[in-house]
């Protein structure tokens, strides 16, 4: 059984919901050119992304992936950005992948994120004081973004004045292409960077890298980077390439997801006023709350791309090897079969068959930082609603262009 190409268009980046819904009636996987130019099938079922996610047969190896994005479009960004950057567990298979996680998560431990409880509360504490006195302000750039960017930068030691640099690099490297914008104008916008754009970006933040891992290594502590540079499991360590991809990877993934998931819960909140007050007065849903809005809107539209590294058949559809297989995370927790009311938020609810939500992925690519994710948003919504009861929303907003994250580009809110 074969499935013609569909085009998916700017509808889908900015509002997918819709774009799902049609295509669910037609079945669970899809042959799509995507807006970023390449072509790939997209699973839009919910059973389906459980089991892609966890088939030995889909793999994500970068070395692999590269030549095949190449080939369905050229000048992609496996190739453009720096390959010291890719050799980190979220793009590798088994041995390698099992490898690399044994070794980080022997430094990622729950007892690691415990400790950061007391500065996650200062910080926000910090953020709401500078905010009080505003009548207006943007609730992404004063609060969302800064809680877990200084959580990562502080335990990694990126020293302060490095910072805002570091947000722009990640910033252009998890850009969409401004090769396929369709408006001039907001191809123009920070969120949008050439191939040649994101190439830069990869080689400055790869040699930044470098040179922190080389200052830390030198005095060695109680931080993370420290642990990440100890790590050992029989005698095995990271490589010194090894390292730099896994600081990458903790460092942007770290901060660009927990920032959406902040944002896109304060957006959520706001837009209900019912769901607002009951928060307020029952802080207790706060933890399920945040697992209904990671289900509701994810931090992760499209999960990383895979391949097919043989003929499979998925869902009764052919696809030869070497093609590439997307999973959407977000048409997966909006998947009727599965939840219902999925486009509304129902605090406490579960799904119709076994399994929750897949916003931090599924099987042996589970986001490791989950647990940072889950108590960094825990406290910024416990601080901000104590602290700012009457909040509303300023102004419509607009949802940043890209097929891969799922956030705002802004939450301009009148305090009080």
């Amino acid at each position: 059984m074969t499935k013609p190409l569909i085009k998916l268009g700017t509808d889908f980046v900015y509002n997918p919901h819709p774009v799902y819904d049609e295509l669910r009636k037609q079945g669970p996987i899809h042959h799509v050119l995507l807006p970023n130019g390449l072509t790939s099938w997209l699973v839009v079922d919910y059973q389906l992304a459980r089991e892609v996610l966890a088939d030995g047969r889909i793999k994500k190896g970068a070395a692999a992936l590269a030549p095949i994005t190449t080939r369905l479009r050229p000048g992609d960004s496996y190739t453009t950005v720096s390959t010291d950057l890719w050799e980190h567990m979220l793009s590798s298979d088994p041995p390698d992948h099992t490898r690399l996680r044994r070794l980080v998560t022997k430094a990622f431990t729950a007892r690691t994120v415990e400790q950061l409880h007391s500065r996650i509360d200062a910080l926000a504490d910090e953020l709401l004081d500078e905010m009080a006195g505003k009548t207006e302000v943007d609730l992404i750039a004063d609060y969302a973004l800064p809680i877990p960017m200084t959580v990562i930068c502080e335990l990694f030691g990126v020293p302060e004045a490095d910072r805002a640099r570091f947000r722009e690099l990640s910033t252009t490297m998890t850009a969409a292409s401004a090769e396929n914008a369709e408006d001039q104008v907001a191809a123009d916008s920070p969120f949008y960077a050439t191939a040649a754009e994101r190439g830069a970006a990869s080689i400055e933040l790869a040699t930044y890298l470098i040179g922190l891992v080389a200052e830390r290594s030198k005095d060695l502590g109680e931080d993370l980077l420290s642990q990440l540079i100890m790590a050992n499991h029989e005698g095995d360590k990271l490589s010194d390439r090894e390292l730099i991809a896994m600081l990458f990877l903790i460092l942007v993934a770290g901060h660009e997801t927990t920032v959406n998931l902040i944002g896109n819960g304060l957006y959520a909140m706001l837009r209900d006023r019912v769901l607002y007050e009951e928060l307020i007065r029952s802080s207790e849903q706060i933890p399920a709350a945040i697992e209904e809005f990671l289900r509701h809107e994810g931090p992760v539209h499209l999960a990383t791309l895979r391949y097919t590294a043989e003929p499979v058949t998925l869902a009764g559809i052919d696809i030869p090897a070497e093609e590439l297989v997307s999973v959407s995370l977000a048409a997966a927790d909006h998947d009727p079969g599965q939840f219902e009311n999925p486009h509304g938020i129902q605090i406490g609810k579960t799904g119709k068959s076994k399994g929750g939500h897949l916003a931090f992925g599924h099987g042996i690519h589970y986001c490791v930082g989950a647990p940072l994710a889950r108590l960094e948003a825990k406290v910024a919504f416990e601080k901000i609603l104590a602290r700012y009861p009457n909040m509303k929303m300023a102004d419509e907003v607009q949802w940043r262009p890209s097929t891969f994250l799922r956030g705002l580009q802004t939450l301009p809110t009148v305090l009080d």
